[in-house]
């Protein structure tokens, strides 16, 4: 990816998992916003540019948009329905458990199936 161009981590509907170390933590990022709210508020539609400072490379993250439980976040809040989708998409990745984030829906029925 070059400086300046935009890259989407999740969308408005879609909450994939990512192997890249921004990926992770976005995802990560976003469980613990819906943990943090105890299930009402979930980051959607995230990405980022990059720029490049005296530091080395900056990611910027913009145009977040949120689903609620209340749905009045504004115009793209689709509410409840979007939170669970969020919850049932989600793979915790290593920064979750770093921050010992609960088990969301669909880990917890993939750990299991692991058991079995």
């Amino acid at each position: 990816m070059h400086l300046g161009n935009v890259e989407k981590w999740s969308g408005t509907t879609q909450f994939p998992s990512h192997n890249s170390i921004v990926g992770d933590t976005l995802s990560t990022f976003a469980h613990f916003r819906i943990q943090y709210t105890h299930d009402t508020m979930v980051f959607a539609d995230l990405q980022t540019t990059r720029t490049g400072s005296i530091q080395g490379i900056i990611y910027v993250l913009f145009d977040i948009m949120t689903h609620t439980i209340s749905q009045d976040s504004g115009v793209s809040d689709f509410g409840d329905k979007r939170l669970t989708e969020f919850q049932n998409q989600n793979k915790c990745g290593a920064r979750c458990a770093q921050l010992e984030l609960k088990k969301l829906r669909e880990d917890i029925e993939t750990d299991k199936e692991e058991e079995n």
